[in-house]
């Protein structure tokens, strides 16, 4: 279950994004990970990610001034807000005003924020937020169990109120998009949280209230205040009832986004009254508004090409508008035209509840053929359980099997879609999509299985495919036999190359490419003497390891040594490596008396510690051999014994082992 803080400490403010000395910094931090006993979220990260969006797009907020997060523990969303401070005390210096947003997207209880099986209390959070340093700071929590934030402060469960009339502001504001003991939810259908998708609807325009072109605080939060209220009224969990804890004192009020540059805007006229829903042909939702008669509102919007849905008492009505660069699209009643529902499914409860249905098309039991035009029914605009072509099957949504000679094409997926050659689905995927070629998909949580290459939105499962894999972040695991190509892996990437922004997990590859991806060169020294070469590289906590002993060892002239281990950490990790010996003349294990050695395999365990680019290696390196007869020395297993009695009953083998250290230069 979800809750939403809005916590804002400010010390002075200004009331429009045009002025040449104001300059904003924001970290967005999405963690679906809440820790042992509570349920993995959905939309967590896609969240912040949608709100750094908009507030680019719109809100003065330049990409160099910003981070996102996905996933991380408590260590690194401290590190990354401490990392501001000098950034914002440069912009000070250079004559701006400093504005800071935190925003968070994730569980949190009575206590503070959970991360993973960590945790940042609230009062260390404050103290992190005032060690920034910016004239204003701004934190919205869209998080678990955190009503009881403002109940610890006397908040009430009120609507808002927020009326501020002048340019300068101080104290704080905590807002709660529900009480301590009400359940705050994410959609399926809109793929997000209630609260967050309908603040974002405001910041587009939807909150504009007064028509200024400008979205304030004020008018976005009261936005999201009734719309959650109203989506939450009728839905299993219950209604929420936003509370806050505001102490401001001064005048004005915070313009978050200024519509009136020259953006790209969809807008929709006088006559246009219902609910309007703008998605893109992919079929994510960008902006959903309650539409009244009688002035036109204007939506800012990226430059493409929306599908626009109406609700109105009269029926259900769409069209389709393309919107150019910095110009305005305009979206009269007349353009509407009726057309069949969206398929949506309804969730169940938190604990399992209802399965899900599929409401708002037709609904065909059955649909075979060869491809439409010659099948037995039209199920380009309806939901299909099972779907059955020889060469090209089109389904609005396929729900249960859709299988086809050639290629499957479908808005949605809700089980198996198999085919000899592609996979299209524009939307969500929640099930398994496996093609001889290729694969497309919206965000998929299930399998994706291409022959050759798959691509999807987002990864919740397994991504595999022959040659190349591409998704934006991914959770479980990504596997190619050549290239995998991420944005966020939390999780694992097996493939001879792998490339991510950031892994938080393992990468196994020839080469890894990561923004927190290590390579070392270190040097070992064993008790005999035995020096030892390793070459580490990875990305994330697992680590690849190449290690080479070009010495002598075991008193045989020439032997050498070879193997490859992986390792295992972060800061302190743990390593494992297997090695064969071998002499100089090759792989044919005779010593310099003539007589034949067997081989003689290693296993070396280490632990290796980071010291900032330093690393210091301590270990033990054990063998296990069945050596024959030198001129100089009688070994196990006597006079003239072959290598293939190894195994002989009555000859032992010969154990050993001794302890070695080193050190590493990373890069």
């Amino acid at each position: 279950m979800k809750r939403l803080v809005l916590l804002t400490l400010a010390v002075g403010l200004m009331t429009t994004l045009t002025a040449a000395d104001l300059r904003r910094f924001a970290l967005f931090v999405g963690a679906d990970n809440g820790g042992s006993g509570r349920v993995a979220l959905r939309y967590a990260v896609s969240d912040a990610k949608a709100l750094q969006g908009v507030l680019t797009e719109l809100g003065g907020l330049a990409s160099s001034d910003s981070s996102v997060l996905g996933n991380p523990d408590r260590n690194a969303v401290l590190k990354s807000l401490a990392s501001f401070g000098p950034r914002v005390a440069q912009g000070k210096l250079a004559g701006s005003r400093a504005e800071f947003l935190f925003y968070y997207s994730g569980h949190s209880d009575e206590n503070g924020l959970l991360l993973g099986n960590t945790r940042i209390g609230y009062g260390e959070l404050r103290d992190a937020l005032a060690g920034v340093g910016a004239d204003v700071r701004l934190a919205v929590l869209d998080s678990c169990a955190s009503g009881a934030f403002t109940r610890l402060k006397g908040g009430t469960k009120t609507a808002p109120f927020l009326q501020d009339e002048s340019s300068v502001l101080e104290g704080h504001a905590y807002l709660t998009s529900s009480s301590e003991d009400e359940a705050s939810q994410e959609s399926d259908k809109i793929g997000g949280s209630f609260f967050t998708h309908y603040l974002i609807s405001g910041l587009r325009g939807a909150a504009d209230t007064t028509g200024d072109g400008r979205v304030s605080l004020n008018e976005a939060y009261r936005h999201a205040f009734d719309e959650t209220l109203a989506r939450t009224e009728d839905t299993q969990a219950g209604p929420q009832h936003p509370s806050y804890d505001i102490q401001l004192s001064g005048t004005g009020d915070l313009v978050l986004t200024d519509l009136t540059q020259k953006t790209s805007r969809l807008v929709l006229g006088p006559d246009v009254a219902g609910q309007v829903f703008v998605r893109t042909q992919s079929g994510s939702l960008v902006v959903e508004v309650r539409k009244s008669a009688g002035e036109a509102l204007s939506l800012a919007v990226p430059a493409g090409v929306y599908e626009v849905a109406l609700q109105a008492p009269e029926g259900f009505s769409q069209t389709r508008r393309g919107v150019v660069a910095g110009e305005a699209a305009n979206v009269s009643a007349a353009d509407f035209t009726l057309g069949t529902k969206q398929a949506t499914r309804v969730r169940g409860s938190a604990s399992g509840g209802a399965a899900p249905t599929v409401v708002g098309q037709d609904y065909l039991r059955l649909n075979f053929g060869l491809t439409p035009g010659l099948e037995l029914f039209d199920a380009s605009d309806k939901t299909t359980a099972l779907s059955l072509h020889g060469i090209l099957s089109v389904t609005g949504y396929s729900r249960v099997l859709q299988l086809a000679g050639v290629g499957n094409l479908s808005q949605g997926n809700e089980g198996l879609q198999g085919a000899g050659v592609f996979n299209i689905v524009s939307g969500e995927v929640l099930g398994a999509q496996s093609a001889g070629v290729f694969n497309l998909s919206g965000p998929l949580r299930g399998a994706q299985l291409g022959g050759v290459f798959n691509q999807a939105e987002s990864v919740w499962g397994l991504q595999a495919a022959g040659v190349l894999n591409i998704a934006g972040d991914v959770s479980g695991l990504q596997t190619a036999g050549v290239v995998n190509i991420a944005r966020n892996v939390k999780g694992f990437q097996l493939g001879l190359v792998n490339i991510a922004n950031h892994v938080d997990g393992m990468a196994l590859g020839l080469v890894n490419i990561a923004d927190n991806s290590y390579g070392s060169l270190g040097f070992d020294y064993d008790v005999r003497g035995q020096q030892w070469t390793t070459l580490e590289w990875g990305a994330g906590t697992l680590h690849n390891i190449l290690i080479a002993a070009p010495g002598t060892q075991l008193a045989l002239d020439g032997l050498k040594g070879i193997g490859l281990g992986l390792g295992w950490g972060k800061e302190v990790r743990l390593e494992t490596q297997a090695v064969a010996f071998y002499t100089s003349s090759g792989w044919n294990f005779e010593s310099t008396a003539g007589a034949p050695v067997a081989v003689t395999p290693a296993f070396r365990a280490v632990l290796n510690a980071k010291l900032g680019f330093l690393g210091v290696h301590v270990g033990w390196l054990g063998t296990a051999g069945f050596p024959g007869y030198t001129a100089d020395t009688t070994l196990v297993g006597g006079p003239d014994t072959l290598e293939t009695q190894a195994f002989t009953p009555g000859y032992t083998w010969l154990i050993t082992g001794r302890p070695f250290l080193g050190a590493s230069i990373g890069f």
